[in-house]
């Protein structure tokens, strides 16, 4: 009989004797001792999931110590997909399938092997998905970069919205317009421009951007409107470490967090009488949480699932009243073909 064979039965056989048990394997997150019962039980979350380097949208997901488990991978298999991602070497049927099992969860400086694992950032609520090398094509081609990301290309990207409301209160029309020039490969011109039927027109931003990696500088006109810091647009939801004054906006942004380019979606807008947080439905599911203060406020929708739904906005506010609202939503989350346009509609009735 082997040596190590022999060693090993030796080994068992006074564990056994002496009532010691088997090491197990640890889990991936540590927690006290005694704690073990209350750490293991599955939790809920709404998390924003992060692909490459880049956030393709907010999902529910259950979790424990363990594993993480996507309650609705659909969502992000076609943006995992798209024409300007790295092809992958299977169909999107069989990622949807990978997707559905529950993904182990690793550290940051995780890595798999032969299968999606995920980095799962519980304060931050944060879920970063984690592929395989041999998930991916590796036929040495480049992949077909036909879209304009307003970082790479030059080009001209124009959307716009037109939003009729009629219902006990009047009528309202507006138009609101977002118009991109790429001058090179890191410097673009934007505008926003809006126009209501009581407001007329506004020019919200008019700015030249300079981009280099991950950082953005800014000069031009921006809308502050009364509040400094919580309207919008702001100087705080605009860019950061920022200098204003009289409308004209100087300063930079140190994360690339805006993508111009990503498609078109309608407003959704909510007055808050206080402060307080804005909970977003989808077919009796929360999709969203948002924080505002005071005033007339703009969701935003940049993590919303695309298409076309009723979304229910239930307010919760600082003195403990709750308000609801059900509105129609649609957004289209697609990048900008070069020499095409695109018409999206939608019809309701409130």
């Amino acid at each position: 009989m082997n040596k190590k064979i022999k060693i090993s039965m030796v080994m068992c056989g006074v564990m056994a004797a002496t009532g010691i048990p088997p090491l197990k394997a640890s889990n991936s997150v540590p927690v006290p001792a005694g704690f073990e019962d209350i750490f293991d039980a599955k939790q809920n979350s709404i998390v924003d999931i992060i692909y490459g380097d880049r956030s393709i949208a907010s999902l529910a997901v259950e979790y424990d110590r363990n594993d993480v488990q996507l309650l609705s991978p659909n969502l992000i298999v076609e943006q995992i997909t798209a024409v300007d991602m790295p092809p992958l070497a299977f169909t999107p049927a069989e990622l949807l399938k990978k997707l559905s099992a529950p993904l182990k969860r690793v550290n940051r400086q995780g890595f798999t092997d032969d299968r999606i694992v995920a980095n799962l950032d519980e304060s931050n609520s944060v879920l970063r998905l984690i592929f395989p090398a041999d998930y991916f094509k590796s036929d040495g081609k480049t992949y077909d970069k036909t879209y304009i990301p307003h970082r790479s290309q030059a080009g001209f990207v124009h959307n716009h919205n037109i939003n009729y409301l009629s219902d006990s209160w009047g009528d309202s029309l507006s138009v609101s317009a977002n118009d991109t020039l790429n001058l090179t490969g890191n410097s673009y011109i934007k505008g926003t421009w809006s126009y209501s039927k009581d407001i007329d027109f506004n020019l919200d931003e008019l700015a030249l951007y300079l981009e280099s990696q991950d950082t953005r500088f800014k000069a031009g006109r921006q809308r502050l409107n009364d509040n400094l810091i919580s309207s919008t647009p702001s100087m705080a939801f605009s860019f950061f470490n920022s200098v204003s004054f009289d409308g004209i906006a100087l300063g930079y942004m140190a994360d690339n967090y805006l993508d111009p380019g990503s498609g078109a979606a309608s407003p959704v807008s909510l007055y808050l009488p206080q402060s307080g947080t804005v909970e977003v439905y989808r077919n009796g599911r929360m999709i969203d949480l948002q924080q505002f203060s005071a005033g007339l406020q703009y969701l935003d929708t940049r993590s919303w699932p695309s298409g076309g739904y009723d979304v229910v906005l239930v307010s919760r506010l600082a003195n403990g009243a709750r308000e609801e609202k059900v509105q129609p939503f649609l957004q289209t989350q697609r990048d900008v073909p070069l020499g095409r346009s695109g018409i999206s509609g939608a019809g309701g009735a409130l």
